[in-house]
């Protein structure tokens, strides 16, 4: 029958990473280092105290570098919870402020883009009615510049009409001109007729009264001097008859050509005064068009501007669209860093697991040599691995 007593110490592991595991003290000999019932071999106490000795020993040294692992593996389970820790205090952060993840990126900046949105579609509206606006402009500017291409035509027709008229008054007034220097011309035809004839009747006086003869001519014989004053009376008779119908034609001509000019200067009156009517019309017109013209350049101006503003705002959504795509890329980038830490960790707790499923091996096969029993070995080992995996378990948890 094999005795042995056996002082079992417990296995411990402190709050501040420090684990102590002391082995079992057995008081056996192996070989011919062993106790039958009462009587044995007591010739040898030295050799089983050294060789118990020896072996307590090695035990010991065994399982302080096992406590020492053991130490190691437990910090590193304390680093990991305390990474754990901040990092799940910076996953709720993100969760709070993005409500709830990534996903909630496009809730918190909802409202924003609703506001860009109503304001692209209000400036947009604003676009579209100062269009409309300008179109109206457009279509007016077009009717007036058609009314004033009518009173153009107008005015260039009565201009014509003006230039005819002066083209009649002309010729009215150099037949005028021609009549007067006929007249003058007849005049001094007249004139010259006249007193050519008083020359000559003169001289014909004068040979007869030179050419007094005292024969007597025939009772048949005409008298010269009562023919020389027939044909006088009769040469005045015919100057007189032609002057006065020159006259009456001259008077005729000139009262004729005096009622034209007098018609032609109520025309041209008259046409003046449309020439100013059309004139002061044409700068009416004008000066609408001008109006119109400023109208629209302020228009088109406050277009421009509303543009530009729009391009403005919209490059100013864009940008801080751009932000905030950064900002979500970001934000996936380190939610995959944090789900990368996570897998790490699960890495870590499997592996830990492994280890700690070899190392309850290695105690149970440690156990097993020492002879340790199966009861308090088996305590011992859920004890201490239920505090490891409650360790782990609970970091995971975290994760």
């Amino acid at each position: 029958m094999r005795g042995s007593s056996y002082s079992q110490k417990s296995l411990s592991v402190s709050g501040s990473s420090r684990m102590r595991v002391q082995s079992p003290s057995p008081s056996r000999c192996r070989g011919s280092s062993y106790s039958r019932g009462r009587t044995g071999f007591q010739g040898q106490p030295v050799e089983v105290a050294t060789e118990i000795h020896q072996h307590h020993a090695n035990e010991k040294q065994e399982m302080q570098e096992l406590n020492v692992r053991f130490a190691g593996y437990i910090e590193k389970v304390q680093a990991l919870e305390q990474r754990n820790s901040a990092l799940r205090a910076e996953l709720e952060a993100l969760q709070g402020r993005f409500k709830g993840g990534p996903t909630g990126l496009g809730d918190e900046y909802e409202l924003k883009f609703k506001e860009m949105r109503d304001l692209i579609e209000a400036l947009t509206a604003e676009k579209g009615a100062a269009d409309i606006e300008r179109g109206y402009i457009e279509e007016e500017v077009e009717v007036w510049r058609l009314k004033l291409e009518e009173e153009l035509a107008i005015k260039e027709e009565a201009e014509m009409i003006l230039r005819e008229f002066r083209q009649d008054v002309d010729n009215a007034t150099l037949q005028k001109a021609d009549l007067e220097k006929r007249i003058e011309q007849l005049v001094a035809e007249i004139e010259f007729l006249k007193k050519l004839h008083d020359e000559e009747v003169a001289d014909l006086l004068k040979q007869i009264e030179e050419s007094k003869v005292t024969v007597e001519l025939d009772s048949d014989r005409p008298d010269l001097a009562a023919y020389l004053r027939n044909m006088r009376a009769e040469i005045e008779s015919v100057a007189a008859r032609n002057v006065q119908e020159a006259e009456k034609w001259y008077k005729g001509k000139f009262d004729t050509l005096k009622d034209q000019a007098s018609k032609h200067e109520d025309k041209m009156k008259s046409m003046k005064e449309e020439i100013s009517v059309f004139h002061n019309q044409v700068t009416d017109l004008q000066n609408q068009i001008d109006g119109l013209r400023a109208r629209n350049a302020a228009l088109e101006q406050q277009l421009e501007d509303m543009e530009e503003a729009h391009l403005d705002k919209t490059a100013g959504l864009e940008d801080i669209i751009v932000q905030l795509e950064s900002q979500l890329c970001q934000t996936k980038l380190e939610m995959g860093k944090y789900m990368a830490d996570y897998q790490q960790l699960l890495h870590i707790k499997l592996k830990l697991d492994a280890e700690i499923a070899t190392y309850r091996k290695l105690l149970e096969g440690e156990e097993k040599r020492l002879g340790i029993s199966a009861a308090a070995g088996k305590a011992v080992t859920e004890e201490r691995t239920t505090s490891v995996s409650r360790t782990v378990e609970t970091h995971t948890t975290l994760a």
